[in-house]
């Protein structure tokens, strides 16, 4: 059925290539103006005449193809070089390479596309052209270094000498100070100590006194003519308080009157490993008169002194540390380095608590620590 002309379309047109196979089907064909499809007579083009014109039109459309292409050429003489420009690549290089030292960025890489143009590479050696990545990565910060402290004394030398540390008793009592029960162990050489030395051992906030007795400190430094006693602090382990628990700023008055209710005398050496630095770090800056060296072990607090304050400090000072302590063992390090009369001891491969890791060569450096002192003071 076909459609009248002269009625308005009330439903969607097929598409032309449906209309063009349903007609080709049925062999009708629709006449009409607004539906006469572009398709040649297949019966007009079989006859004779209409092969002798569809022959001689396109020989004509060939002639004026032709006849254009040498117009152009003629016009605009160009080799056949120039439309395929030679590739002049330096070995080696790549097409990134070459376009980035052209300038350009991020670049749609084509094939052919300046390859006439010779690049140079922008370094003198290939080996040095970054490799392409996708997306360009902040370089990395570089580890802060340690501060680089050149030792006045080294504390690793020479060896322990040969002592029995099992034959000495190790006592202990509690003491009463500013409202706190303090527990107390105490190791004393069988003889008069030497120079009337005498090691106060702090503890970290993990430790206690009891730490000092499991590695042998405690007897080793006594065998060594050493006293040697270990507290809990306040809080830890066996100290009780009885009362509110010292101030920061009464927390060096703590140690003062730890020293004198134990009746240490004027020659102290202070142990201070990381949190007993809230104890030791305020003492230190008071510089009393009895303080006579100070060994802190990766302590908290040394960023309260100040580079300024660090020189006016004229105890000598072992800062003794763990080469894998990345944290307080190196900020603590490079607060207390300003100390004149410091010098530093590693621990190879020693951890935050370095003395756990090796006690043999913790002696040894408190040892060689007090012989010493006279050497440091003069440092000043």
């Amino acid at each position: 059925m076909q459609d009248d002309p002269t009625q308005p379309l009330t439903k969607p047109r097929p598409s032309l290539w449906c209309r063009l196979k349903v007609r080709r089907m049925d062999g009708t064909a629709n006449t009409g103006p607004k539906h006469r499809p572009f398709v040649m007579d297949m019966a007009a083009m079989n006859s004779a005449g209409g092969r002798c014109a569809l022959g001689s039109a396109t020989a004509a459309l060939l002639l004026l193809v032709i006849y254009a292409a040498l117009q152009t050429i003629q016009a605009e003489p160009q080799s056949a070089a120039s439309f395929f420009p030679p590739r002049k690549i330096v070995k080696g290089n790549s097409l990134y390479e070459r376009l980035v030292a052209a300038g350009k960025k991020s670049p749609i890489i084509m094939a052919g596309v300046n390859d006439d143009v010779l690049f140079k590479p922008p370094t003198s050696s290939l080996s040095a052209v970054r490799a392409p990545t996708a997306r360009s990565e902040p370089a990395a910060a570089a580890r802060p270094q340690s501060p680089r402290v050149v030792s006045a004394v080294d504390l690793s030398r020479g060896q322990l000498p040969a002592v029995d540390p099992d034959r000495l008793r190790v006592d202990t009592g509690v003491i009463a100070v500013q409202g706190v029960d303090v527990f107390y162990a105490a190791a004393l050489p069988e003889q008069s100590s030497v120079d009337d030395i005498t090691f106060l051992l702090l503890h970290g906030a993990k430790y206690s006194s009891q730490t000092w007795q499991d590695i042998k400190t405690l007897r080793t430094l006594a065998a060594l003519g050493y006293n040697a006693v270990a507290i809990d602090l306040p809080g830890f382990s066996n100290s009780r308080s009885t009362g509110r628990l010292p101030g920061s700023l009464s927390k060096a008055e703590f140690l003062e009157s730890v020293r004198y209710e134990l009746g240490l005398g004027d020659q102290v050496v202070i142990v201070s490993p990381s949190a007993s630095g809230e104890y030791s770090v305020p003492l230190l800056m008071q510089q009393p008169a009895w303080l006579v060296g100070y060994v802190p072990v990766a302590p908290v607090g040394t960023e309260k002194i100040t580079p300024i304050k660090a020189r006016t400090i004229r105890v000598p000072t072992a800062i003794i540390y763990g080469s894998r302590d990345r944290g307080l063992g190196e900020s603590s390090l490079k607060a207390l380095s300003q100390i004149k009369t410091a010098t530093v001891g590693v621990i190879p491969n020693g951890s935050h608590a370095a003395y756990l890791d090796n006690p043999g060569l913790w002696h040894l450096m408190l040892h060689n620590f007090v012989q010493s002192l006279d050497q440091l003071r003069r440092q000043n």
